[in-house]
């Protein structure tokens, strides 16, 4: 064995410790001198290694554990003590395999030509995409901004609360869920399909759920035996009911969240990604038994293990495996450009025959896009309506030996942009949203204002409600409803994309932090300057009200229609001017605003000659003032910056203007070429011309705009992917003033809270209750502000804000809805509409509407008039097997619910009460030993029949 060459690749890995260097020390002793009774004829591990590097030792490993865990005791070959062989068999094999790497290490291995091609494919990629990188240590540029430094944010955030002391294990779990979602992008697999599925398990599975979460995030890197366990509970919990628990989501959760606690032995890890990653370098997939298995574990170990060797033979020094998925993912987008240049006019011309030829519906869907938001296109003036990005990315199947490019393969509003773009060079018309409802019927006028509105919509289960909350936020917005579902629901999309609907579901574990604000740990400082700031603090952070409510209340004008101003193809930029923590700096924001323009810092040289286009004149230019060689460079912020501001910034490119890291005061349209205008004073001698479109001195958080907080560097380009498009042109648009009227109206806002019974009222809104009346709003004549408890700031709600909430009275009855909340609030009935039915009645076959009509008289009867079932179970009914289909999976169900499976009264309900054509019924024998002659009633078992009869609904009708 050569124990320098392991100690010096575990030492690389990160495994440091003497104890722990040891441990696996003499574990792969063991296995040397045990190689004879472990049926192998090599001489030494070295052997071994050369003979197929270690496949047969490991899989021998690996088969006694399996005997072990059966009761068997071949393990003693290996550990004649002991008693528990479990969870070392498991370990002794992960670390045969790093002693395999440390041999590759010792005679410098490259591997198999497949694993070095693929590789240097992805290498390549790579530096296609991150021209500049240099190394992963570097902390700027694009590598750094847009994958290393969300990464560590999560990890910490994970650790505060994978440790929080007291805290049970289901919350501890729930903490640590939470952290990751609400802290990473789509790096981290913690999906919304997979949280929102657990929140409707029964309590128990939530419970186990959350706890195994909490094992995950505790475990060590050694304790692979538990990671499997983990693994194992949480394909049990699939088989219990948390049916998203696919094979690919538990790969993606147990090894994520094991690997950002322990970024030595795994990381992130996505199971379609590395599916593909597999075949490249391996020629097949990874993980390829349907569950969790060690020995696909160790495999995927080795294969990450050796690209970070790669990596570090590369010069790019990887710190972690974080550094390999950040290699990974960027390696492995699947995000193409689209080779506008390459389409034609003829294939965009075939694409628009066939949408015109199948119906648009149809085209949408062969091609993977949904309905159209703002753009669309035509072959011809007055001609027919075609979606505009799905007819690029349908236009590329007609190209010669091309392929049709769907939804996921553009990139959000960029993508639109792109799409009508190739359409305009093309010659072909974009017609927006906006210009169909001027030239329509439905045209709004802006210029009317809506009195506040507290609105709920209560009825029971099916009534619509959901529907109707979209049909009431849209006009509390002030624009025209829509008769089409379609088109309604395309605008109410646009409008939260735009953040002037907001939803939020309330439950039992609410609470006025989650709602209005409250205090929230964060690492590290906010400062733009202070870069060693270490530990955590606790700051404020605004609820989802008080965010609505802050973008309500600083709303000067309508963010929409002639005139309103678009991020197109523009550039944005992320500037700070001055230290926003500093007082001493507050005057050059003011200033700025002021005289309209926006300035730099970074030393007293005119950089307006031509020659300091090119970065190496900036370098000799700070040389001849003095500055040291060896701390000049490219990357340098006495040259990065000025160059950015001089040279990258362009007039009507836009910047953002930052409050410390979490926060931003201010948007502005560059109008001007760079300016050089020293001060007597020094420092911000550097300026451009700025019209400023949106200004608020408190500062709005960066989530509003952006997925993550802004970096330290003073200027720099924000990620086209990274914005919320349709969130920042509200903004740049919302203080617009129209200078031919008197006043401006803001923008509307709404705020939608499903199931607004299910919290407590008074812990959520705690004092604000008194603010929503719309007499105490802010502007209103009996206005109210209350100074809240975490930040101090005073407040009160805008009336521009309006709120509609939902109540389900098969929950909760209104009779026991808060009383202080019943008196602010409009209540609006909203129960059973039969009527609704009779198209899905003539499809079915079956009188729809008064089979409705006679179960609900049933249960009203036998229950009450809350528990009826809505028409909404009944309106999507396509065919009589469609009907039979949601009676039996949703309908019935429904019922043993409401009466507490009491199978007598759903069967009264359903007109079967001897269960002859929905239901069967069953006579269950006595028990043998019971006196048979006794006078007992008979006693049933019933169930659903599996195939429903002509007459099934005859009791109904």
């Amino acid at each position: 064995m050569d124990e320098k060459a392991f100690q010096d690749y575990l030492n690389w890995k990160g495994a440091t410790s003497k104890d722990a260097q040891a441990t696996r020390m003499s574990a792969i002793r063991k296995i040397e001198s045990s190689i004879e009774a472990l049926g192998f004829q090599f001489a030494d591990l070295d052997e071994a290694f050369a003979a197929d590097g270690f496949e047969g030792l490991r899989a021998r490993i690996r088969a006694l554990r399996s005997d072990a865990l059966t009761g068997g005791g071949d393990y003693r070959i290996l550990m004649p003590e002991s008693d528990n062989p479990k969870k070392r068999l498991a370990n002794w094999s992960n670390w045969l395999g790093d002693y395999g790497r440390a041999l590759t290490w010792r005679v410098g291995e490259n591997g198999a030509d497949r694993f070095h091609d693929g590789m240097e494919k992805l290498r390549r990629t790579f530096i296609d995409k991150m021209p500049d990188f240099e190394r992963f240590s570097d902390e700027e540029g694009p590598l750094y901004e847009q994958e290393i430094a969300y990464k560590r944010e999560a990890r910490g955030g994970f650790l505060i609360a994978s440790a929080a002391p007291g805290e049970p294990a289901e919350q501890r779990g729930r903490n640590v869920y939470k952290s990751l979602l609400l802290s990473t992008r789509q790096g981290l697999p913690l999906g919304w399909r997979t949280q929102g599925a657990v929140a409707q398990a029964s309590a128990d599975l939530q419970r186990r759920f959350y706890e195994t979460i909490a094992r995950l995030s505790e475990i060590q890197g050694d304790e692979l035996a538990e990671l499997e366990g983990c693994a194992r509970e949480l394909e049990a919990l699939r088989d219990q009911g948390i049916e998203t628990l696919k094979r690919g989501e538990i790969l993606n959760i147990a090894i994520s969240v094991f690997g950002t606690r322990n970024i030595h032995d795994a990381c992130w890890f996505k199971a379609r990604i590395f599916d593909r990653l597999g075949k490249l370098l391996l020629g097949r997939r990874l993980f390829v038994s349907p569950r969790f298995e060690l020995k696909d574990f160790e495999e995927y170990h080795d294969l990450v293990g050796r690209m970070r060797e790669a990596l570090d033979d590369w010069g790019w020094s990887p710190e972690s495996l974080m550094d390999v998925q950040s290699f990974i993912w960027v390696a492995m987008s699947e995000e193409d450009e689209m080779a506008d240049e390459e389409l034609t006019r003829d294939a965009v011309e075939a694409a628009m025959i066939e949408c015109e030829a199948i119906g648009v519906d149809a085209f949408l869907t062969k091609h993977g896009f949904g309905k159209p938001r703002d753009y669309w296109t035509r072959r011809q003036k007055d001609g027919q309506l075609l979606p505009a990005k799905a007819t690029v990315g349908a236009a590329y199947g007609f190209m010669p030996n091309g392929k049709s490019k769907n939804a996921r393969e553009f990139s959000g509003g960029f993508g639109e942009q792109k799409a009508n773009g190739i359409l305009q060079r093309l010659g072909f018309e974009i017609v927006t949203a906006k210009d169909m409802n001027m030239t329509g019927s439905n045209a709004v006028a802006t210029d009317a204002v809506i009195p506040p509105t507290n609105l709920i919509l209560y009825g029971p289960p099916g009534t619509g409600k959901t529907f109707a909350t979209a049909e009431q936020a849209v006009r509390l917005c002030g624009e025209a409803v829509p008769a089409d579902r379609d088109e309604l629901m395309a605008s109410y999309r646009r409008l939260s994309e735009a953040k002037r609907i907001e939803f939020v579901t309330f439950h039992q574990s609410m609470s006025y932090e989650d709602f209005v604000e409250g205090k929230q740990p964060v690492t590290g400082s906010d400062s733009e300057e202070d870069v060693g700031s270490s530990g955590f603090r606790l700051e404020t952070f605004p609820g989802i009200f008080r965010r609505i409510a802050r973008r309500a209340q600083t709303s000067g004008g309508h963010s929409e229609g002639p005139g309103t101003i678009k991020v197109g193809d523009r550039q944005v930029f992320k500037m700070s001017i001055g230290e926003a923590a500093d007082p001493e700096d507050a005057y050059l924001f003011e200033e700025a605003v002021e005289q309209g323009h926006t300035l730099l810092g970074f030393g007293d040289i005119d950089w307006s000659d031509d020659k300091y286009s090119a970065r190496e004149a900036i370098i000799a230019a700070h040389r001849e003032r003095g500055d040291k060689e060896e701390e000049l460079n490219a990357q340098t912020g006495r040259v990065q910056m000025p160059f950015i501001f001089r040279n990258w910034m362009k007039p009507s490119d836009l910047i953002i203007v930052s409050k410390g890291n979490g926060l931003f005061r201010a948007i502005g349209e560059v109008e001007g070429d760079y300016e050089y205008h020293p001060r007597p004073e020094g420092r911000y001698a550097h300026r451009r011309k700025v019209k400023w479109l949106w200004v608020d001195r408190d500062g709005v958080p960066v989530s509003e705009i952006y997925r993550r907080k802004f970096s330290m560097r003073t200027i720099y380009l924000l990620a086209r992917g990274e914005l919320n498009v349709p969130a920042l042109e509200r903004y740049m648009n919302s203080q617009r003033r129209d200078p031919s009227a008197a006043t401006s109206t803001p923008d509307p806002f709404v705020l939608i809270i499903d199931e607004i019974n299910r919290a407590n009222i008074s812990k959520v809104f705690g004092e604000l209750i008194t603010l929503l009346e719309p007499d105490k709003r802010i502007g209103q004549p009996n206005e109210i502000k209350l100074r809240l408890p975490y930040s101090g700031d005073e407040f009160g709600v805008p009336s521009n804000l309006h709120i509609i909430g939902t109540m389900n009275t098969a929950d909760r009855s209104i009779a026991l809805l808060d009383t202080a909340l019943r008196r602010r609030f409009e209540f609006a009935e909203m129960m059973p509409d039969p009527d609704l039915l009779a198209d899905a009645a003539q499809l079915c076959g079956v009188d729809l509407p008064r089979l409705l009509r006679t179960l609900n008289e049933r249960i009203e009867y036998l229950f009450d008039r809350e528990h009826q079932v809505g028409h909404a179970y009944f309106i999507s009914c396509q065919s009589r097997a469609d009907l039979d289909e949601r009676m039996r999976k949703r309908v019935i169900p429904l019922l043993t619910e409401y009466f507490y499976e009491d199978w007598a009264k759903v069967a009264a309900i359903l007109g079967d009460h001897d269960g002859t054509r929905i239901l069967k019924r069953e006579e269950l024998r006595a028990p043998a030993g019971l006196d048979e002659d006794a006078d007992m009633p008979p006693r049933w078992r019933w169930s659903v029949r599996h195939g429903f009869g002509p007459d099934a609904y005859s009791g109904l009708l």
